[in-house]
């Protein structure tokens, strides 16, 4: 288990969905996901171990959640992500060379942590404004 997932699981889910999936990339692609995960802070002070999840009365539904974003953030991760991270971390989404025009985006950051997977991104979040 990495985190909230087996890479079993993990691999399962994503086989299902885009193919074949080298194990050792999504082995470490897991644990950066899971890393992003925990460096939220989405404890609210009432935790039942060492990890962000399981909160105490969380339902089966939110681990169900947080399995979904560790899987789908290590496949960003996998699929290049990660070069996007840099750019995105500052929150730059676009530019323009004549005149310097330079966008920002912020949905896809947590605080600091940014994510590489937009869907990953907008579930954390949920937990992350302790809405859920």
């Amino acid at each position: 288990m990495i985190g909230y997932v087996t890479v079993e699981e993990a691999q399962a889910f994503l086989t299902a969905r885009h193919g074949e999936i080298d194990k050792e990339e999504l082995e470490k692609a897991l644990y950066q996901a899971f890393d992003k995960i925990e460096a939220i802070g989405a404890r609210n002070g009432r935790m039942q171990g060492e990890k962000n999840f399981p909160r105490l009365h969380d339902s089966e539904e939110v681990m169900k959640l947080i399995q979904r974003v560790q899987i789908l953030e290590a496949y960003a991760i996998m699929s290049g992500g990660n070069e996007d991270i840099k750019r995105l971390g500052k929150g730059i989404v676009g530019k323009t060379i004549n005149d310097m025009s330079i966008s920002y985006d912020r949905s896809q950051k947590i605080g600091e942590i940014t994510f590489a997977s937009v869907e990953a991104a907008r579930i954390m979040k949920r937990f992350s404004r302790k809405t859920f």
